[in-house]
């Protein structure tokens, strides 16, 4: 069976743009890539976000989970984006065929800590090791794309998720080849799954009160993908999810998971269940790992303390950028697991 793997958006759409629309001073552009090791081992974490006051400067995020709870990590701001893709410093990501196929490439020094570092506080500049590191990335289904149906598409209109997101927004599903080195210390290679993100627009995130996402692709071509946003009472204020099933994307209900309410790291149990035009699917999940950073502390975030939980006033958001171990219709998985909430909600780990 053929699919199109555009999804029906133009091609042009996967590649990042030169130049700031004219006259939109706060339009922002973002390509991350999230790859999981099919075995549980290891995680990547890359952003490429444009800043908006300095075109065509970008920053990228980047970090990578180890066995034994090791991470490392680094910011960095540079002018690397071309026009077949985005590029800060030391990361570029280059477009060999758009919505098919890109190719990740990193080499530079790396923060030495640790995911239980991270969860204890802020983590300033320490050790540093010299990484090199590339990705294969083949895409394996159409993208999601953020509003995609007639009614989280109004939904994202009527609620504060439409700037929360920040634009026009799709994520994709796909496969990855990673080759990987420590300088001096190790090297490594191993095949895994991933979610890709793109995003244009201008973000707003003033009352953000956190948020539950999470996706993962199965080894038969199955997969899943779910969006949510609570409002600062713990009400539900949007909602989104979509089931790949036979290549088709198929838009279905959250009726149940798990907010991040705790700093634990690994061990947790998310029950999900999902409705579609298939019924209820039912997905078994246990977290494997997480990285902790500030998504908005107060004061501001300054670029070498960029990391690990901060705390503060009771409007600071702990992002927890995890991966799970999913299990749906007899398949496992590792995927993405991503969640935050105010800090001061947050409990000890258990």
């Amino acid at each position: 069976m053929t699919v199109d793997l555009t999804g029906g958006l133009d091609p042009i759409d996967d590649l990042p743009l030169l130049e700031q629309p004219a006259e939109q001073a706060t339009f922002g552009e973002n390509h991350a890539f999230w790859i999981f090791d099919r075995d549980g081992r290891y995680y990547v974490n890359t952003h490429l976000n444009t800043i908006e006051s300095h075109w065509p400067l970008r920053r990228e995020r980047v970090h990578v989970s180890l066995p034994g709870g090791r991470v490392l990590a680094n910011v960095a701001e540079g002018t690397l984006t071309a026009a077949d893709g985005p590029g800060a410093a030391t990361l570029t990501a280059r477009c060999v065929e758009p919505f098919r196929r890109w190719v990740l490439t990193y080499a530079g020094s790396m923060l030495d800590t640790t995911q239980a570092a991270l969860a204890d506080g802020p983590v300033g500049e320490g050790a540093r090791v010299l990484v090199r590191w590339d990705a294969d990335i083949i895409a394996a289904a159409p993208p999601f794309r953020q509003g995609g149906t007639a009614d989280t598409s109004r939904a994202m209109t009527d609620t504060d998720a439409g700037r929360f997101i920040g634009g026009s927004r799709y994520e994709q599903l796909f496969r990855a080849e990673v080759r990987f080195e420590i300088v001096g210390e190790q090297s490594f290679t191993f095949s895994g799954t991933g979610t890709r993100t793109h995003r244009r627009g201008t973000r707003n995130v003033t009352g953000y009160a956190g948020h539950d996402w999470q996706s993962a692709l199965f080894p038969g071509g199955a997969g899943f993908y779910f969006m949510r946003f609570p409002r600062a009472d713990g009400t539900l204020a949007w909602s989104e999810a979509f089931l790949l099933h036979e290549g088709r994307i198929l838009p279905a209900v959250v009726h149940s998971d798990t907010w991040l309410t705790s700093r634990q790291l690994a061990g947790e149990k998310m029950p999900i269940r999902l409705r579609s035009d298939l019924g209820e699917t039912v997905i078994e999940g246990e977290t494997l790992g997480t990285v902790f950073w500030p998504m908005n502390p107060e004061p501001p975030n300054p670029l070498g303390r960029p990391w690990g939980i901060h705390e503060g006033s009771d409007a600071v958001i702990a992002l927890s950028q995890g991966w799970a171990r999913y299990t749906m219709n007899g398949e496992t998985a590792t995927g993405l697991c991503e969640r935050s909430t105010f800090v001061h909600r947050l409990e000890s780990e258990s």
